[in-house]
């Protein structure tokens, strides 16, 4: 299953509360790339940040590295 972000598409995606959230631990691409395991890489967690929908299994894994409930991140909107 995937998961849409909170909000309008063109509103929220999973970088407003990913990016911001990995900032205020201080935890960069690379390093939230090397918690999710041997096939992620920076560049694949940037990706993460830019896109909608994230799997289920995925957004779990993101959610436990950064500390904050899955709701959090799927009922996530900046307004």
């Amino acid at each position: 299953m995937h998961v849409r972000f909170g909000g309008e598409p063109s509103e929220t995606c999973c970088s407003d509360i990913v990016r911001r959230r990995a900032l205020s631990l201080r935890l960069k691409q690379e390093a939230l790339a090397l918690e999710l395991g041997d096939d992620w890489s920076q560049k694949k967690v940037s990706r993460l940040e830019e896109i909608e929908t994230v799997e289920d299994a995925v957004l779990e894994q993101v959610a436990k590295i950064l500390k904050v409930p899955v709701e959090a991140i799927k009922h996530f909107d900046e307004a």
